[in-house]
């Protein structure tokens, strides 16, 4: 096979020789199974580096990232980095005693939840931390089933992989152990916004679920697993009262509450810190975080009562603990995160965008519902808004076509229809606008082509003489409006900018800023 590339032909295992495209495409070809998908698939990105919200493909080309939740407080952010070399210097990843920089960032940590979550766990990924936590659910109530929700996904391993209702889909079998509730979809749910008893239908449906599994099938229910904001079904905010009215449930029937905040913690819901503070006076028994605790570092962790975690063997407790790194980076993420108010970040931007968004659907048919809260932004894709018919090829195009104006965005849900904006949480008011025009324009765009999505073409969209796509004026008319506490850095007009600053940045500077394109944000 003389098209097979070697290491040997680009320098051995320690090259510093940059690959050509082709190169890399091919050894990925060679050693990565398909099923590892790239993004932009039909014709995937070479990243070379990264920094703030943006990302850099070969050729210099910048991209304005609006996926990447697990970079939470940006890419390469400076006291990120500065906390782990400091850290790796000084003593790295060591497993015997204790260190200060693991009990001070427990002891902060700890102070963002509610006083009966004591107790913390540590792994490498939101995946295994959901998986400690149904074993945790299993030893603390003898149950072993668990109640999950349609659409879900909470991770790749075995069992998270057997409670992710979204796998179902592609062909794997729902063992007789787990037990779906339906997705809270109020609007393309079985129960809708139109029927004002539709909250009540899914609370009800959920209770004959668990009923069914303990009294009809003798099962005994260990866990009740979901995202507060269940984000790969398409972004959908859960009824209060139905999140509620399910952890009364499945307590009821002996089982504890899990909260899987690996996609929605840490502030991004914009509202509240954790995303199940949301939801009125909610308090689950677990809580999951996935790996924007550390800014991408494999850290993950599981937040539960003392009396759930005790039931764990004294023997493995040690694998759980937080490494000094891991600790450093952890504060670090916490430390900007509050100074640089990024929660409000959230919440004003993320508010702005939807509202952008949903100003373009006056003009795009293809506009369906546009949903969710702070920095996480759900945008169905339809055939019209009347009909409300999935459109996935649409949607496909739109992502692909948004990468021409260098803008990334993703497509998900159950039809692969809905476009999924999670940007890192320093994007900003400018960065907002520049996508609502860029996919404006995307939609203008398509709307002169046809694109065949199960024999049904795209709709034409219908004539408004008054466009409502937001200005720059807009932004900083909104933004004028928005203030924050003294001890916080405050948003400036259409950039979040911290105090009596001007002027562009060309790299890191000693306070730790860093340039972002057309704006730039300070890491104190």
């Amino acid at each position: 096979m003389e098209n097979i590339i070697s290491l040997e032909d680009i320098g051995g295992p320690g090259f510093n020789v940059a690959l050509s495209r082709e190169q890399t495409l091919e050894l990925r070809a060679q050693h990565i199974p398909k099923s590892c998908k790239l993004h932009f698939e039909k014709s995937p990105m070479k990243v070379v580096r990264a920094i703030g919200q943006y990302v850099y493909d070969d050729s210099g080309t910048e991209y304005l990232d609006c996926v990447n939740c697990v970079a939470h407080v940006g890419h390469c952010n400076p006291n990120v980095i500065e906390a782990a070399k400091t850290s790796m210097l000084k003593m790295g990843n060591i497993s015997v005693g204790m260190t200060d920089a693991a009990s001070e960032y427990v002891a902060k940590l700890k102070a963002t939840f509610p006083p009966e979550i004591d107790t913390f766990l540590f792994v490498s990924s939101g995946s295994e931390a959901n998986d400690v936590a149904i074993q945790l659910a299993r030893l603390h109530t003898g149950g072993y089933d668990v109640v999950s929700v349609e659409r879900a996904f909470h991770g790749g391993l075995s069992v998270t992989n057997n409670v992710s209702p979204k796998q179902f889909t592609s062909g794997e079998k729902c063992p007789d152990w787990v037990h779906v509730v339906s997705c809270p979809d109020l609007y393309r749910g079985i129960y809708r916004e139109t029927d004002i008893t539709a909250v009540e239908k899914y609370c009800k449906n959920a209770r004959e679920v668990m009923e069914r599994a303990v009294q009809k099938e003798k099962r005994k229910l260990a866990c009740f697993i979901s995202e507060p904001i269940i984000t790969v079904a398409g972004v959908i905010v859960p009824p209060s009262k139905w999140m509620n009215s399910i952890y009364k449930d499945i307590r009821s029937f002996g089982g504890v509450a899990i909260a899987d905040e690996a996609q929605s913690g840490l502030g991004r819901c914009g509202t509240s810190m954790w995303s199940f503070q949301m939801h009125d006076n909610l308090v689950p028994d677990i809580i999951t975080i996935g790996k924007p605790l550390g800014n991408g570092h494999p850290m993950a962790c599981v937040a539960t009562r003392s009396s759930i975690a005790s039931k764990l063997s004294n023997d493995t407790l040690g694998i759980y603990a937080c490494d000094l790194v891991s600790a450093a980076i952890g504060l670090a993420v916490l430390s900007t995160v509050r100074s640089l108010s990024l929660q409000m970040n959230a919440r004003t931007v993320g508010e702005f965008l939807r509202e952008g968004i949903r100003a373009l659907g006056h003009q795009h048919q293809n506009i369906g519902q546009v949903r969710g809260t702070g920095l996480m932004i759900g945008v169905e894709i339809v055939h019209s808004q009347k009909s409300r018919k999935p459109a996935p090829r649409i949607a496909d195009k739109i992502c692909y076509k948004l990468l021409e104006h260098f803008v990334i965005v993703a497509n998900d849900g159950i039809h692969k229809n809905v476009l999924i904006i999670t940007p890192p949480m320093c994007f900003t008011w400018e960065n907002a606008h520049r996508v609502t025009v860029a996919l404006d324009k995307v939609l203008q765009e398509i709307e002169s082509i046809t694109v065949d999505d199960d024999d049904d073409e795209l709709t034409q969209p219908f004539v408004d003489s008054n466009r409502l796509l937001l200005s720059m004026n807009d932004i900083v008319n909104t933004s004028s409006e928005v203030s924050s506490n003294d001890d916080t850095n405050v948003l400036h007009n259409d950039f979040f900018l911290p105090p009596n600053t001007s002027g562009f940045l060309d790299d890191a500077d000693e306070d730790g800023g860093y340039y972002t394109s057309n704006s730039f944000t300070c890491m104190d």
